[in-house]
C-alpha cells in the first residue's frame, strides 16, 4: 500500500492534554521556542539556542515545546498549537517527528517501507507532498511530538 495512502485509523493519535498528560503533582520547566516550525513544505527552524521563554508542563518526557506553523499535519496538529518534543535522532515508523531536512524544519509523520525512509503529511488533501529522505540530502531528526496542546 502507498504511504500516501494511509488509513486514519493506521494514524497515531497524539493525546491533547492542557496539562501536557503527566501527573498532575509532578511538573517540569521546558523551553517554548520563539520560532515555529513548520508543518507544511518548510520553513527553518534554526539552532534549538534559539530564545524562548519557560514552559510548564507535566509531560516529564518533553525536553522542549515548539508552535505548529501550517496545515500539512492536520487534523493531527493544528494550525497554532504548540507541540511537547522529547530529543531523540532514531525515531521508530509512524512517529511524528521533527527534522531538518537540507536547512529547512518540519513536523511530519515518519515512515520506513521497504527500506525507505518517507516524510508523510497527515492531510490528505493533495496539497501536501511526502518527502523520500535518501543520499545527498542533509537530515537531522530532532524530535519526537509526544503531545499536542491547542
Amino acid at each position: 500500500k502507498d504511504l500516501d495512502e494511509e488509513d486514519d485509523d493506521e494514524r497515531d493519535v497524539l493525546p491533547e492534554d492542557p496539562s501536557g498528560g503527566g501527573s498532575p503533582s509532578e511538573t517540569k520547566t521546558i523551553i517554548l521556542f520563539d520560532m515555529s516550525v513548520c508543518a507544511g513544505i518548510g520553513d527553518f527552524m534554526g539552532s534549538q539556542d534559539s530564545s524562548g521563554e519557560s514552559f510548564e508542563t507535566t509531560e516529564l518526557e518533553a525536553d522542549y515545546a515548539l508552535r505548529i506553523s501550517g496545515h500539512s499535519m492536520e487534523p493531527t496538529l493544528a494550525d497554532g498549537s504548540i507541540v511537547l518534543v522529547k530529543a531523540i535522532e532514531e525515531p521508530t515508523d509512524g512517529q511524528i517527528v521533527v527534522v531538518n531536512v537540507d536547512g529547512q524544519s518540519m513536523v511530519k509523520r515518519y515512515r520506513v517501507k521497504d527500506g525507505k525512509a518517507m516524510l508523510i503529511p497527515d492531510n490528505d488533501s493533495g496539497e501536501y507532498q511526502s518527502i523520500l529522505l535518501g543520499d545527498g540530502q542533509d537530515v537531522h531528526i530532532q524530535g519526537i511530538v509526544l503531545s499536542s496542546l491547542s
